[in-house]
């Protein structure tokens, strides 16, 4: 079970670099804030809360 644990970690950290990584991108790219906003769906934001809560959970 344990083994279980650790990889699902493990695979939830990575995705959430991964968006982190391209939010980053995106907001280099994109200066003005209403582009940014256009660029993200309001679901985005919540998914990645909800990676975040579960990976601070676990």
């Amino acid at each position: 079970m344990k083994t279980v644990e650790l990889l699902l970690q493990d695979l939830l950290r990575s995705r959430y670099d991964y968006a982190v990584l391209k939010m980053k991108e995106l907001r280099e790219k994109l200066q003005d804030k209403e582009e940014i906003d256009m660029q993200f769906h309001p679901q985005a934001g919540n998914a990645l809360s909800l990676a975040f809560g579960i990976f601070c959970y676990i």
